[in-house]
């Protein structure tokens, strides 16, 4: 078979494919094949699945028509796809990846497991255009980490926040969290001994604070579960589950959330402080849900007489926000023990 293309050919072909695949569609495909078969650089078990012959046959046709090129087919193309269900993609895969992606310094890896990723990339200090630009791009649960999280800072702006003191990326943005750097890109340093020591008392203050009330409130609860006054036990849990939260955000944000959702409040932890997250459920839905019966709480139980929770759900609630309290103030210990180092690293101004 042989093919002459001309411009109206290519406009159809191109239309044609993209009529027929949504670019959800197109992209989840490209990325099966994309991790089947080039970001592989450790030995796996594969499943071998159905191969959809159709999209790449289409899409062949498509960037053969667009390439504007003469062509013969003399047999029936074959293509042996392989795909793999939950996708693991090896870690200096995902960096060759980002390396190509976008202009990056420095990669700090802030995950404890080998089964997720909690990537802070810092991009090249002579890079100038828009962190935000390049976050969309870096999308970890399609590379098969589905508790993957990725975010991106420009040189300059992280350089700021740590030159305040800032907690939470003084103590990440360290050597030891370090998969990747550019060779001669600049590693952000601590400027100040006594800078450090203000931020750490400040820190501690700050913490005390807020974790205090917190705690009050989870007291609180005791008293009310003990006279089976539900209602009042479900918002005074999200109250302690609120401050909770909010008392490590204000310290390693480095400002206060205006929001009283418990779900967004989530959001901000799951960068700042991940490691209390999973006390409701392992299961990240799950989780959420019952942030969301917190949140409901917080309302039926004022505004709604009629407003009852099944005893069983408080008992399991109770203990979960016990923990995650009892993970923040260890957190923050842990925290604090870091700013402690590098003071001492520091020496004497």
């Amino acid at each position: 078979m042989e093919t002459i293309i001309n411009n109206n050919n290519t406009q159809n072909a191109l239309s044609t494919f993209f009529d027929k695949y949504s670019e959800a569609q197109y992209t989840d495909k490209l990325w099966s094949f994309y991790r089947a078969h080039v970001l592989y650089t450790e030995s796996i078990n594969r499943i071998n699945a159905t191969t959809d012959l159709t999209f790449y046959e289409d899409l062949l046709n498509a960037l053969r028509t667009s390439s504007q090129l003469q062509y013969k087919t003399h047999a029936v193309l074959q293509i042996q796809a392989c795909m793999v269900e939950e996708t693991m993609v090896s870690l200096e895969g995902v960096v060759e990846l980002i390396k190509k992606a976008i202009p990056v310094g420095v990669i700090y890896n802030l995950s404890p497991t080998a089964d997720e990723l909690d990537l802070l990339i810092v991009l090249e200090k002579s890079c100038t255009k828009a962190y935000q630009e390049f976050e969309s791009i870096l999308d970890l649960t399609k590379l098969g980490f589905k508790k993957g999280m990725c975010t991106v800072h420009s040189y300059g702006l992280l350089h700021s926040l740590m030159s305040r003191g800032h907690v939470f990326y003084n103590t990440a943005c360290v050597e030891h969290n370090i998969i990747y750097k550019k060779n001669n890109e600049e590693l952000l340093v601590p400027l100040s001994r006594t800078l450090f020591e203000k931020t750490k008392s400040e820190s501690e203050i700050l913490f005390k604070v807020g974790i205090d009330k917190a705690v009050h409130f989870y007291n609180g609860v005791q008293l009310y579960i003990n006279n089976e006054v539900y209602d009042m036990a479900m918002f005074m849990l999200q109250q302690a589950c609120e401050l909770t939260y909010r008392s490590l955000l204000n310290v390693l944000r480095g400002k206060d959330v205006k929001c009283h959702s418990l779900v967004v409040l989530r959001k901000h932890v799951k960068r700042y402080a991940p490691e209390v997250l999973g006390v409701f459920s392992a299961v990240e839905e799950e989780e959420i849900k019952y942030l969301q019966l917190l949140e409901e709480a917080y309302v039926k139980s004022r505004y709604y007489y009629d407003y009852t929770i099944d005893p069983s759900l408080i008992s399991h609630l109770n203990k979960s926000i016990g923990l995650l309290q009892q993970k923040a103030i260890n957190l923050f210990k842990h925290k604090m023990d870091v700013l402690t180092q590098k003071i001492e690293a520091l020496g004497i101004n």
